[in-house]
C-alpha cells in the first residue's frame, strides 16, 4: 500500500453547478471565469483527497495549489511531516485574475488565476514549507485552441516550461527578496526528492549533471515568437524580467544554448522511480 495519491482538487459538484448557472445567465466574458471555480471548491476537494489518502495509509501530493484556503488545508494535515506534500505553479505566483481582463481566454486554466492575496499566500506557504514545489503545469496549446468569445469554449491550460525559471526568479528573488537557495529548493532539489529522483536536483558527485547556466542580472522581454514549444502565445507576453537561462545541460550534455535546442531528438530517457521516501 505504499503509494502516492495525486488528485485535481476542485469539487466537481460546485464547479459544474457554477458553470451551468453562468452559462444560463450569459456570463461568458473571460473576466467572469474565476467565479465558476471558487477557492472553496478547491479547499473542499483538497480536504477530501487528503483525508482519503490518510485513511488508505498512503502519501498525498497536492497538484497546482492556487488559493490561501487550499494551502491552509494542506498545512493543517502536514503536521506529521512525512505523508503530505504540495505544489503551486509559476503562474499562480506571478499572475492574478486581472490577466483575464487584458488577455481574454489565453490564461484560462484550472484552477483559475486568483487574487493578489492568494499570490502572496503561495509565497508565504512556500517559505514555511507547507508547499514544497513550484511547477509549470505546461500545456502546449496554440492560440486557435485558446481564443474564444466565451470562457467555456476555450481549452484549459497554458505553456510555462521554457519561461518558468526567469519569471519565477524575477518575482521571487528580484521583486520579493527571496534567496537563491530558496529558488533552488522549490524548483530543483524539492521536486527531485518529492518524485523519487535521487540523481536529479543535486550536483553531488555521481549524479546526472542536470543544470542551467543562469545570468541573474540581464533583462529580457518575453515574446511568444521565441517559444521552443508548439505554443504560439505566452501569458507573459511583453513582460520584462530579470534573469536569463543561458544554457541547459541534461546528464552533462548541452541541450539548449541561448534559447536554441542544440541536441538531437531522443536525448531524453525513461527513469524508473521508487516510491519516494519523504522522511529524508
Amino acid at each position: 500500500r505504499d503509494a502516492v495519491a495525486v488528485v485535481h482538487t476542485e469539487d466537481d459538484s460546485i464547479c459544474t453547478a457554477r458553470e451551468a448557472e453562468m452559462r444560463a445567465s450569459g456570463q461568458g466574458d473571460p473576466k467572469e471565469y474565476p467565479k465558476s471555480r471558487p477557492e472553496h471548491a478547491e479547499a473542499m476537494a483538497a480536504d477530501d483527497a487528503i483525508r482519503m489518502a490518510r485513511k488508505a495509509g498512503i502519501k498525498y501530493y497536492g497538484f497546482h495549489t492556487t488559493s490561501r484556503a487550499a494551502a491552509e488545508v494542506i498545512d493543517k494535515y502536514k503536521a506529521d511531516g512525512s505523508q503530505v506534500r504540495g505544489e503551486t505553479c509559476t503562474h499562480y505566483t506571478t499572475l492574478d485574475s486581472t490577466a483575464y481582463e487584458s488577455q481574454g481566454t489565453l490564461p484560462v486554466i484550472a484552477p483559475p488565476l486568483r487574487t493578489p492575496d492568494d499570490r502572496n499566500a503561495m509565497f508565504e506557504h512556500l517559505r514555511t514549507g507547507t508547499l514544497d514545489v513550484v511547477s509549470t503545469d505546461h500545456v502546449g496549446f496554440k492560440q486557435s485552441e485558446k481564443q474564444a468569445d466565451r470562457w467555456w469554449d476555450a481549452s484549459y491550460g497554458a505553456n510555462s516550461v521554457q519561461r518558468s525559471v526567469p519569471i519565477f526568479h524575477d518575482e521571487a528573488v528580484v521583486n520579493r527578496g527571496y534567496s537563491y537557495p530558496f529558488l533552488v529548493r522549490v524548483m530543483c532539489s524539492n521536486p527531485a526528492r518529492t518524485f523519487g529522483l535521487p540523481a536529479k536536483g543535486t550536483l553531488s558527485p555521481g549524479t546526472d549533471a542536470d543544470l542551467v547556466i543562469f545570468d541573474p542580472s540581464s533583462k529580457q522581454t518575453i515574446r511568444a515568437e521565441d517559444n521552443a514549444s508548439l505554443a504560439d502565445y505566452s501569458i507573459y507576453e511583453g513582460r520584462e524580467v530579470t534573469g536569463i537561462v543561458e544554457q541547459t545541460y541534461v546528464r552533462g550534455e548541452l541541450i539548449a544554448d541561448r534559447g536554441d535546442i542544440v541536441t538531437e531528438n531522443g536525448h531524453g530517457e525513461f527513469i524508473e522511480r521508487p516510491i519516494p521516501d519523504w522522511q529524508q
